[in-house]
């Protein structure tokens, strides 16, 4: 019917958990939202592990032509996980909030 649809993956609790939603979800959602628990201890998030799921995450989208946006804390998240420039090349492969193909520059 031409409708646009989207998931909202949020709070993400656990890693294996977000993915098979992500995974199940594809095939009926054009963009996805991804966002981490607040108010939780800094360290509930492993680095490795969350940089790790994000990025197969963010190349399923993709890898089937959808698109994700990554709120706020997943991006503050993946600074600790990437290089400065590797970290804006990966965001490239994001939409802004108005679902935008970020631009970025090194």
């Amino acid at each position: 019917m031409g409708y646009s649809t989207f998931a909202s993956i949020e709070p993400v609790i656990d890693w294996p958990s977000a993915e098979r939603i992500v995974r199940e979800a594809l095939p009926w959602c054009d963009h996805f939202k991804l966002g981490l628990r607040s108010g939780v201890k800094k360290d509930y998030y492993d680095i490795a592990e969350s940089g790790a799921a994000i990025e197969r995450i963010v190349w399923s989208m993709e890898n089937s032509g959808k698109t994700i946006y990554l709120k706020e804390s997943t991006r503050n998240l993946l600074r600790q996980y990437f290089q400065p420039g590797a970290y804006a090349a990966f965001l490239s492969h994001t939409v802004d909030m108005d679902g935008k193909r970020i631009v970025t520059t090194n």
